[in-house]
């Protein structure tokens, strides 16, 4: 249940800066084979503006991957929540080729690079920076 447990209360609590938290799930034969997490921003993403979503913790199942289900679900995400104002944020490893396949695929334009702080030393309590823009 982590981190949707945890997400779910920072929604409850209104920690997050708008309401639109949300997970977009495809399932196949009743089995989830790809979710999406939605999240407004919260104190981790100083970057991100009050109505400004992020779409993360982005996974597909082994056996569904290649099929282009990341890149749909980027689309539909967009096409419901983009509006005059928004960004729509995804952030991802740059080590992490397919994530970032997916993201140029869907039309997504890449911002900048960035870095994770920790907070007291521990990364829990850091944020995330943009350090390079493009």
């Amino acid at each position: 249940m982590l981190p949707f447990g945890a997400w779910w209360v920072l929604h409850h609590a209104r920690i997050f800066s708008n309401k639109e938290y949300g997970i977009f799930l495809i399932r196949s034969m009743g089995a989830i084979v790809h979710r999406s997490v939605i999240t407004p921003g919260y104190f981790r993403f100083p970057f991100m503006g009050k109505e400004d979503l992020q779409i993360g913790d982005t996974w597909t199942s082994e056996d569904h991957r290649g099929k282009g289900l990341a890149v749909f679900a980027i689309r539909r995400i967009v096409a419901v929540y983009a509006r005059p104002g928004r960004r729509i944020w995804y952030l991802v490893d740059k080590n992490n080729l397919p994530s970032i396949k997916a993201a140029e695929r869907s039309g997504l334009v890449r911002y900048g690079e960035g870095k994770r702080t920790k907070r007291f030393g521990v990364g829990l309590f850091g944020q995330y920076e943009i350090a390079t823009k493009f």
